[in-house]
């Protein structure tokens, strides 16, 4: 073949190519413009069959690592399974007391030692430093734990564990005026829960124009962000910046008026709930001073301690109810109060008993592990209240009850 038929070759070779080339070129630009404009619509629909049986894998794949967890914590020793014929009483204890258990399951679900949450400022060697009586009492908690849990293996999470042992005493009909009085109660916290959080919702007030709502608040990011610094004296501005502040803060005023102008308040609804509550909560306070059964006494004190209901209550108790003990030290007294009257009124107190191993296994106060083994009165009388504070209590449990 001559150089002449050669180059003849070559031209031929490059067209074809050239040609194949902008054909194909031509074809992605056409399928991008027609059919996929942008990176969105690139994307195949949402699967939700698949999405499921994902989230059923990863649920299962959840299940399995606890159960492996939890039979290696248990180390070959089943707990007995639950009395299938429990009272009213039994079962809500149980429940109770599977309240202080939700450290100590987060704990096994996470492959971590039992005491690995219960212990403030956990370390590798903090179980050890703690007294023998301390780990005893602990190691009989977990046992507890673990044998009300392990009735519910087929649920992980100790929040869904609760609930089964809630739905358990619930199912129960009770039979004693103790029982009988401990189920109105445990209705009437329900209902004041469930009261609250109507009139949180409704005090909250719902938007009237939802977009209104985001622009405003928009706007309100924006100006805070024209603030100026702060000095470092006392936290406020300087002379300099006082006037723009001046200026920012009447903007800012402007604009929360116009959000709680876009916000709907059913003050009829609110003022109804309110006084539901307010009527709820006085029937509890009262029947707080006046119960003569421990566990109706110690269910209304969880809810009065209850971080949610604390401040409520505490001005509820101004209104309808006794001595009102001073803040810095009202708190933990009011305990005291509560746990010798419970103990008055024939609950479990003694040095095997569940308030015993509670006091015992307070870890942040000093003086817990004498608690250990002694009667709980003992260990308030013996090691935690002075004799003026005993005197409190004494005037206190005259006055309330």
């Amino acid at each position: 073949m001559n150089k002449r038929n050669l180059k003849v070759l070559l031209a031929f070779v490059l067209l074809i190519f050239t040609s194949f080339w902008l054909k194909q070129n031509e074809e992605k630009t056409l399928t991008k413009q027609v059919n996929t404009p942008n990176t969105v619509t690139q994307k195949p629909a949402f699967d939700l069959e698949k999405f499921e049986k994902e989230a059923k894998e990863k649920q299962s794949q959840n299940d399995t690592r606890f159960r492996d967890n939890w039979f290696k914590q248990l180390a070959g020793k089943i707990p007995k399974p639950l009395n299938k014929t429990p009272t009213f009483l039994q079962a809500y204890r149980d429940y109770r007391y599977f309240n202080r258990c939700e450290q100590i399951i987060a704990a096994i679900d996470a492959g971590s030692p039992a005491y690995a949450f219960a212990i403030p400022g956990f370390q590798a060697n903090k179980f050890d430093v703690l007294s023998d009586l301390q780990k005893l009492n602990f190691e009989k908690r977990v046992g507890k734990c673990q044998h009300l849990a392990h009735a519910f293996i087929d649920l992980p999470y100790s929040t869904q564990i609760s609930i089964r042992l809630q739905q358990r005493y619930q199912s129960i009909q009770p039979k004693t005026d103790e029982e009988k009085a401990l189920e109105s109660i445990l209705k009437q916290i329900t209902e004041f829960k469930h009261t609250s959080g109507l009139l949180n919702n409704l005090k909250r007030g719902e938007r009237i124009d939802h977009n209104l709502f985001f622009d405003l608040n928009n706007q309100r990011n924006a100006l805070r962000k024209e603030y100026p610094q702060r000095t470092l004296l006392f936290g406020g501005y300087s002379e300099a910046d006082q006037d723009l502040v001046a200026k920012l803060d009447a903007q800012m005023a402007d604009l929360d008026k116009q959000i709680a102008a876009n916000t709907y308040y059913d003050h009829e609804q609110i003022n109804h709930q309110q006084s539901n509550k307010d009527t709820i909560a006085q029937q509890l306070i009262q029947n707080y001073y006046k119960t003569p059964y421990p566990d109706t006494l110690l269910a209304m004190y969880d809810l009065f301690n209850n971080d949610s209901h604390k401040v409520a209550f505490n001005a509820y108790e101004k209104q309808y109810g006794k001595t009102i003990l001073p803040e810095e030290y009202g708190m933990w007294l009011e305990q005291a109060v509560t746990n010798f009257r419970a103990c008055e009124l024939g609950y479990p107190c003694g040095p095997e008993s569940e308030l015993t191993e509670t006091l015992c296994l307070e870890f942040m106060n000093p003086d817990a592990t004498k608690a250990c083994d002694q009667a709980v009165t003992t260990h308030y009388i013996d090691n935690l209240l002075s004799e003026n504070q005993l005197l409190d209590v004494e005037t206190l449990l005259k006055e309330w009850f």
